[in-house]
């Protein structure tokens, strides 16, 4: 009988073990390919336009790196001088740990409809740090050396070790050179009216929206006012599963409006805080790829800044008087525009301290007004609005020379009298204050477009 019930006690014991093997196994392998959408709070994020249905972190070799999205680029930059082109240029965070294992990774490579796989080298690592910040996690691209495959065509990457017996990671690759065999020479003629629209000549990049840092209204109040100064195109990245969700619905509307596209960037590690910035380092450069041969012009500025003309009514005319001054403007690849502070603590603009939609859809373009009278020098909080196609490397507040594609381009640094950032937070500087109520000439647009685009979104009386 004794032995009876030992028989059943190790029964029990082998049919626990079994099933704790099955769910490890699930949700360590087959879990991250099944997932093919991140759930942010209650809501859940679709990627806007993508082929692949990976486009969150992929972990390589035990959290040695973590890779987010890859693209095949042929264009002769500087960093492929010694590997040749194409490249497969995969985004990816080291851990400055473990960095030195990276001298024994490979590249490999599949192929849409065949059995064909390709093991190369990883040509090059292009850090982009250009902070120094030495955090746990560096930002950087690997470059693979992509063989001829014939009539082959590439479908995805993993970065494997010569020893790894499981590969853990697998990148859908996109081919940017398909993109730039359909896109316009003159976008500006090109560009289809919103919503279905395949090109534009200016787009929005954004940092990852996390946490409660910036509000449905902060978002709402960004995307009207670009639009009237001429952006036609915005690219969001979200944080799952801490984003605000009224963010989150406010974007999701947009989306479905063919005005922004939004993308899933959850922090692979445990602490966000050993990613500079909740890693925006590398969605500032990631978003320019992604968009590349589908816009003329990329903006990198953030929630609570503005690029605004000073001479001209838009960016498209601003661009175009450029144009007209300067014959050789077409080697311009890069413009940088220097930062002017409006402390957004200050009272309000009298003018509209009592107007009922400014006040209560906060649209601070209008009610903020007061600035700092000093404009900081280009480099020093500048941000950029560069050509993507023609841009290697994009630093926060540069595009330096080194990162231009051809030798023949230049970085033009915009005069104070043609255009300045616009920067809204609060700061205190103690410099000498005044007022500059330039973008109450748009006041009866935005006040339609900002209370409308809430009530939209959030569904508000």
């Amino acid at each position: 009988m004794f032995r009876l019930i030992d028989i059943r006690k190790a029964k029990s014991v082998v049919k626990i073990a079994v099933v704790c093997l099955l769910f490890v196994f699930v949700f360590k392998y087959l879990r991250p390919g099944l997932e093919k959408r991140q759930r942010v709070g209650n809501n859940t994020i679709r990627p806007s336009s993508s082929k692949c249905s990976t486009r969150d972190f992929q972990v390589i070799e035990k959290d040695l790196a973590y890779a987010y999205s890859a693209y095949i680029d042929d264009r002769p930059a500087r960093d492929c001088a010694r590997i040749g082109l194409p490249v497969v240029r995969i985004f990816v965070y080291f851990d400055r740990r473990k960095i030195d294992a990276r001298a024994r990774w490979r590249c490999r490579l599949s192929y849409e409809n065949s059995s064909r796989v390709d093991v190369t080298n990883v040509g090059a690592i292009t850090n982009l740090d250009t902070f120094d910040d030495y955090r746990r996690f560096m930002p950087a691209m690997v470059l693979c050396v992509l063989p001829d495959p014939g009539n082959l065509r590439l479908r995805g990457v993993s970065i494997v070790s010569r020893s790894a017996q499981d590969i853990g990671n697998y990148i859908c690759v996109e081919d940017l050179r398909l993109r730039r065999d359909r896109f316009p020479n003159e976008t500006s003629r090109s560009t289809p009216k919103l919503p279905n629209r395949q090109y534009s000549n200016f787009t929005i990049c954004v940092r990852v929206i996390h946490n409660d840092y910036y509000k449905a209204q902060d978002i709402v109040n960004f995307i009207e006012v670009n639009r009237i100064l001429g952006v036609d195109r915005f690219v969001f990245y979200a944080d799952a599963g801490t984003a605000n969700i009224s963010s989150i619905r406010c974007l999701e509307h947009y989306s479905r409006l063919g005005i922004v596209e939004l993308y899933p960037f959850t922090p692979p590690v445990p602490d966000p805080d050993s990613l500079l910035c909740h890693g925006q380092i590398i969605t500032l450069n990631e978003c320019p790829y992604r968009v590349m041969y589908r816009t003329k012009f990329v903006i990198n500025i953030d929630l609570d800044e503005l690029v605004v003309p000073t001479s001209a009514g838009n960016l498209t005319q601003m661009f175009s008087d450029f144009k007209s001054k300067n014959p050789d403007e077409d080697r311009v690849a890069s413009y940088s525009f220097r930062n002017q502070f409006f402390p957004d603590q200050l009272d309000d603009d009298p003018y509209f301290s009592n107007d009922t939609a400014a006040k209560r859809f906060g649209v601070k373009p209008l009610l903020k007004t007061l600035k700092e009278d000093f404009i900081y020098k280009h480099h020093m909080r500048s941000k950029i609005i560069g050509r993507p196609d023609r841009i290697l490397v994009w630093h926060t507040h540069s595009v330096l020379p080194e990162h231009l594609i051809s030798r023949q381009d230049v970085v033009r640094f915009v005069d104070k009298s043609d255009a300045l950032l616009y920067h809204y937070r609060q700061w205190s500087d103690g410099k000498e204050l005044k007022r500059e109520r330039r973008m109450h000439k748009y006041a009866a647009q935005l006040t339609q477009s900002i209370p409308s685009g809430l009530r939209s979104c959030l569904s508000l009386d």
